[in-house]
């Protein structure tokens, strides 16, 4: 029996993640909600093309809803050439004709409305694409010239090398590799963009681009939506000083060319990111009055800078900052891992903060990829059950898995940059497939002769279709999980951590008063009993008591080996836990 690990968690006490001195506030809708991350290309194609569109979108709400899920979240829609997949925006207030039209977006909200779900926009202010009309007209801008977009975008005459040469004006190195400056022809200049060259960044130090930016969030307001998940945040300043170097990281994995090579303290997380998400927040404030309407705002951030950083967030005026803990979990990362990763965040978290947690996205592998299909009610388990807000990417709710691509069929353009050689390393196409509906013809995504990315060989075997005749699928284990976190003890309970240790991560929530539920899971590799009476932690308040016995509610791995039965009592001083399960159970009031 590995030692336990409790001791490190438990001297903290119990982590109040959410409410403090606000526990009898009125509880926000996004407090409470699990938010689903559509990729709307591979969700539902209504027309035939064999991409996904807002049609689509809207007639699979009641399966959504049937999730248990009340919040939608939609990557981009925007009006796009799609050099990457609607990131390179060349209208903020047009829908690309490849979802539909203004007329299907203004459906999908009525409808979504009428189901009481929320939809939250993939907001995208860091840059444009560089066929805005933005950018057309700030290229043909001549030097002292009157023209009011001179100066939308951030430009530099650059530097000449010793033999003539004409160099961009530093060594900044873009997210997808190479270079951070393209020389126009048009105005013969450099320009910035921190992704590809096709999306210039806009400069935020213009008070115009402020003020159209402000728009565009009072646009989408007007139509409706309920916030707003905003891209890229931490890229949307630089230093003023465009002559500067970058410092190397000291990553020696990485190579000049990429992206990770250098620190980067000149072109992220800039203090003056954290005044203009203020300005972001005051409108969002302003229209929930006028609206009389909860509004939600989520920043992405990454952790390279430290949590500590990603934590500014929640003062600048953001309700949060991403939260991708849990996305650096694989089958290597055991019961103590997984307790370091979660105790990070919610340690660091200001007071009467709200939690969040992010497995899948569109950026990363899936959890059935990274994890084992094994881990997949485990991981939903741990992602619904921890305190704050869920984010569940589409098609992980039936444990969907990334699909093959070959790199003449690659779409993503941080695959294609990266070569032949190295594409699979870096593209994102695997975890972006079609949606796995039925075993009918391209998985019931699209009736097209060709889907935009290849459908998942296996999806004859794993679609929703099948997982709804199954009780014992993914899909029944997720909607059960949605059901049972509505549950007090997880919309606004404590956690405290019972046993860790290097299989085990387990955990206790409640709400004083209520029902308390021991979460726990086996994520090492051997079968393990445990005794969950040894627990000394802080529930109930003051005792530290774990009665006998307890109340299967959830098991993971019901009739797949596992030794307990659901709605059945259980010994607490024997709980018998094979690799890749997870239990809920209920053990207060006393049995």
């Amino acid at each position: 029996m590995a030692v336990s690990l409790y001791t490190v968690y438990s001297t903290v006490g119990v982590q109040r993640f959410l409410y403090g001195s606000r526990a009898l506030a009125k509880i926000k809708w996004w407090e409470g909600t699990i938010v689903y991350q559509i990729y709307p290309r591979s969700f539902q194609d209504s027309d035939g093309d064999g991409v996904g569109d807002i049609a689509g979108i809207t007639s699979r709400l009641d399966y959504i809803k049937e999730l248990g899920v009340e919040a939608v979240w939609l990557s981009p829609i925007y009006e796009s050439p799609m050099v990457d997949f609607g990131y390179d925006v060349a209208d903020f207030t047009e829908i690309d004709t490849l979802f539909g039209t203004m007329d299907d977006f203004n459906e999908l909200i009525e409808q979504a409305h009428k189901r009481d779900m929320k939809v939250l926009m993939d907001f995208i202010p860091n840059h444009t694409s560089d066929k805005h009309v933005w950018f057309e007209l700030s290229r043909k801008a001549k030097r002292g010239a009157n023209n009011p977009y001179k100066d939308y975008y951030i430009w530099h005459d650059g530097r000449k090398a010793k033999d003539g040469t004409l160099l961009p004006p530093n060594n900044w190195v873009g997210v997808f590799g190479g270079s951070m400056w393209t020389y126009d022809e048009t105005r013969k200049q450099f320009y910035l963009h921190q992704f590809t060259k096709e999306q210039p960044d806009l400069n935020f130090r213009n008070p115009e681009v402020r003020r159209e930016i402000e728009e565009v969030i009072a646009f989408w307001l007007k139509k409706g939506v309920d916030g707003f998940r905003v891209d890229a945040v931490r890229h949307i300043f630089e230093t003023k000083e465009l002559h500067r170097f970058e410092k190397p990281s000291g990553d020696k994995q990485f190579t000049p060319d990429q992206y990770e090579f250098y620190s980067h303290t000149l072109t992220r997380n800039l203090p003056e990111v954290h005044e203009l998400i203020s300005t972001w927040r005051d409108i969002l404030n302003a229209y929930e009055y006028k609206m009389d309407k909860d509004l939600f705002m989520v920043v992405e951030v990454f952790e390279e800078e430290g949590t500590d950083e990603q934590m500014k967030y929640y003062a600048s005026g953001a309700h949060m900052p991403f939260n991708f803990q849990l996305q650096k979990m694989n089958t290597t990362c055991d019961g103590s891992c997984v307790a370091r990763l979660v105790y990070h965040w919610l340690n660091k978290m200001p007071e009467d903060s709200v939690a969040n947690w992010v497995l899948g996205s569109h950026d990363v592998p899936r959890i059935a990829d990274k994890m084992g299909v094994n881990m997949v009610n485990t991981m939903n388990m741990l992602l619904l059950l921890l305190p704050g807000v869920p984010f569940t990417y589409y098609g992980e709710e039936i444990g969907m898995q990334g699909v093959k691509v070959a790199f003449e069929d690659t779409q993503d353009p941080f695959g294609i940059n990266m070569g032949q050689d190295r594409y699979e390393q870096f593209s994102r196409d695997p975890c972006r497939s079609p949606m796995q509906w039925s075993y009918a013809a391209n998985a019931g995504f699209s009736n097209a002769p060709k889907t935009w990315l290849p459908v998942h060989s296996n999806y004859k075997e794993n679609n929703v279709e099948v997982q709804q005749r199954d009780p014992q699928s993914h899909l029944n284990f997720y909607r059960r999980l949605a059901k049972l976190r509505r549950d007090i003890a997880f919309i606004r309970g404590d956690l405290d951590y019972a046993i860790v240790n290097h299989e085990v991560f387990s955990f206790i929530r409640f709400e004083n008063g209520n029902i308390a539920y021991l979460i726990a899971a086996n994520v090492g590799e051997t079968e393990v009993v445990e005794n969950f009476r040894k627990y000394e932690g802080k529930f109930p308040p003051g005792r530290g008591f774990v009665p006998q016995k307890g109340f299967v509610v959830m098991d993971t791995h019901a009739g797949n080996g596992s030794y307990v039965i659901e709605n059945d009592f259980i010994q607490l001083s024997k709980v018998k836990l094979i690799p890749g399960q997870g239990l809920v159970l209920r053990f207060w009031p006393t049995f």
